[in-house]
């Protein structure tokens, strides 16, 4: 048996076809083609509608552009409405002389709102959130002109959709919590919480509604040691966790620190990234070879010069040859 009792929204779709060609006879010829749309305005909550570029097609390929009216707000007053109208038609006009009047997000800018204001639009002034300068209605010119020339049928927007929020759902979590300012844990419903804190050392109470946080009691002495046991075992285990190896059995260049195993008493100094400190030399210390820390470029080291004194011609001499002389001094040694 066929249905009878159909609902369609034939008149309103007409309606909103008269108002788009009623509120865009202000505007020069556009030649875009425009089928209007009626759509649930889904996560779109604050939007009356919206205008989107090439949405439709005909069967020959022409594009068709698209202004959606929500479902939802199609019980506002009639004037709104075309009012609604008024205002995607504005985002067309800027579409068509190609001015970018929104951004990415939908937030509506100054270009649209001088372009609004010239078709008799209200924008609300300064911006309180980001739609920007989005909220528009008609001002009392624009109204005047939507009653009185337009006249819009009431009856065409008969129906409209329903919002229905969604109940919020009962919690799934319990909220557990100490004497620790701040601290709160949350668990799954079908569990139950049953430790201490072990810094404040209180057992975790269930949170109730207007219950107090629990206040901390004194460390027994049971507690401490539990607790200075268990840091204990953690501390051993992140040590365990460390590999074992010899640095000697590394590549000298891995380590600032080079040990000679030819000489245990050899002292030598540890330079971490050249900012070694020699302040506790002595004179008689030996510097290290510039080839025991690699990676090191400059370094102040103490060494001594030997000149040699020069022989005189005139052939052998039974006279022994002068001792070098010696003289410190204190210098940069770089590592070509």
């Amino acid at each position: 048996m066929p249905l009878k009792n159909i609902e369609s929204l034939t008149p309103a779709l007409d309606e909103l076809a008269r108002a788009l060609e009623w509120v865009s006879q202000d505007i020069d010829d556009i030649p875009f083609k425009v089928v209007p749309v009626i759509q649930s305005q889904g996560k779109r909550a604050r939007c009356t509608g919206w205008f989107s570029k090439d949405q439709w097609s005909t069967r020959e390929g022409e594009l068709v552009a698209e202004i959606n009216f929500t479902a939802e707000m199609l019980n506002r007053d009639p004037v709104d409405i075309i009012a609604t109208a008024r205002h995607e038609i504005v985002h067309m006009w800027c579409d068509f002389l190609q001015l970018k009047d929104t951004s990415t997000g939908g937030r509506h800018n100054k270009v649209f709102a001088e372009y609004a204001e010239i078709l008799g639009l209200v924008v609300q002034r300064p911006a309180v959130d980001s739609y920007g300068l989005g909220y528009t209605e008609p001002g009392e010119e624009l109204r005047e002109r939507i009653e009185k020339e337009f006249q819009p049928d009431v009856a065409a927007f008969n129906l409209f959709r329903l919002i229905k929020l969604k109940p919020k759902s009962d919690t799934k979590t319990n909220a557990y919590w100490c004497a620790c300012k701040g601290m709160t844990v949350r668990i799954p419903a079908k569990q139950e919480l049953q430790g201490e804190c072990h810094v404040c050392g209180v057992t975790f109470l269930k949170k109730e509604e207007g219950d107090e946080r629990p206040e901390a009691t004194p460390e027994t002495e049971a507690n401490r040691e539990r607790r200075i046991t268990r840091d204990i075992e953690a501390l051993a285990d992140a040590l365990s966790d460390v590999p074992e190896h010899d640095p000697r059995s590394d590549h000298p260049d891995d380590y600032p620190l080079h040990i000679h195993e030819g000489d245990p008493d050899q002292k030598v100094w540890d330079f971490l990234d050249g900012t070694g400190d020699d302040s506790e030399r002595s004179e008689t210390d030996e510097s290290p070879d510039a080839d025991v820390l690699p990676g090191v470029s400059d370094m102040p080291v103490s060494e001594e010069v030997v000149e040699v004194a020069p022989v005189e011609e005139g052939g052998d001499t039974d006279e022994p040859p002068a001792a070098p002389a010696k003289r410190k001094r204190t210098g940069t040694t770089k590592k070509s």
